[in-house]
């Protein structure tokens, strides 16, 4: 297919298979909203709430009716994916002279940056204070900040993971702690106290999720190191930043997929086979394109599994 002439919109199956493996370990936003795949580009789904914590009386006596549930009202939210796509220009010339796969540095390229605007998009939302509860969130601010040396980070922790416990059912499972914040963490009079008595050096996030959660309790921490750029010549900026985001995502299935009826701080929803790429030609034929299409759109959907540490230093 190099460098020929493409008349008609084309799928590469081969190209496709290689946009589907990317995974970039820089971006951490779908450890909270992971992929879930959806049949259509539109769908009404149930959302999560507490009426699996409804104690319901199941005993029963011989010769007696069964037991039924109180049932509740189910309420739903209308899902709506998005179309994203992003094309890399390939000169015929380029791809005969180029040393390597220049059809492939080309999706990697592309897929960088619909990942890039994917991390954005999830940072965004979940930072986002308006979709929590007065009881999942909490801004902090002067000594309470843990850039302060007496700030008790700890128990905004042991809190944050009770009240979320309490609202939800549910233990937090998933963190993500921004770059900046993480620097001043590791440096806590608190924490390396911690580390002397263990007789440890450093901090790692295996370390730290291993002090704050409950003896049951599977917790991953994730440092949000992502960087993005307005335009080539601007300065980097950081996508997460000062506020720290946590959540309760049940884990994946067998075949490695996210089933969307479970219920989960929320999920990106992909219509079932968009992310796929193909060519098409311009200029006479001479520049041909290499095309990434997806078609997805982040959603919260059980903010009560949540909780958002805002302005953590």
């Amino acid at each position: 297919m190099a460098g020929q002439k493409v008349h008609t919109r084309l799928t590469d199956p081969v190209l496709t298979q290689f946009a589907l493996g990317y995974h970039n370990g820089a971006f951490v936003g779908d450890k909270l909203l992971p992929f879930a795949e959806i049949p259509k580009e539109g769908a009404r789904l149930p959302t999560f709430g507490n009426e699996a914590f409804v104690a319901e009386e199941d005993e029963r006596e011989l010769h007696a009716p069964s037991n039924k549930i109180t049932p509740v009202k189910v309420t739903s939210k209308t899902i709506e994916v998005v179309e994203h796509d992003l094309a890399h220009p390939i000169d015929y010339r380029e791809n005969k002279e180029a040393d390597f796969a220049y059809e492939q540095y080309a999706i990697e390229v592309v897929r960088e940056k619909m990942a890039l605007n994917h991390e954005k998009r999830i940072q965004r939302l979940v930072s986002n204070e308006s979709i929590y509860g007065s009881n999942n969130k909490i801004v902090l601010s002067g000594t309470s900040q843990f850039s302060n040396a007496n700030s008790d980070m700890f128990d905004v922790f042991d809190d944050a993971f009770e009240k979320v416990r309490i609202q939800a059912g549910v233990a937090v499972n998933q963190m993500i702690i921004p770059s900046n914040v993480w620097a001043v963490m590791r440096k806590h009079e608190k924490v390396m106290e911690v580390l002397k008595r263990r007789g440890l050096q450093r901090l790692t996030p295996t370390i730290l999720a291993e002090m704050l959660k409950d003896d049951d309790q599977d917790l991953t921490i994730s440092i949000g190191r992502a960087i993005y750029r307005a335009s080539l010549n601007e300065d980097p900026t950081a996508i997460w930043a000062n506020d720290i985001v946590m959540g309760y995502v049940p884990k994946a299935g067998a075949d490695g997929k996210h089933k969307k009826y479970k219920p989960s701080f929320g999920y990106t929803y992909r219509r079932k086979g968009s992310l796929v790429v193909d060519k098409y030609d311009e200029v006479g034929g001479k520049v041909y394109n290499v095309r990434c299409t997806d078609i997805h759109k982040e959603y919260i959907l059980m903010p009560s599994s949540g909780f958002l540490i805002k302005a953590a230093v």
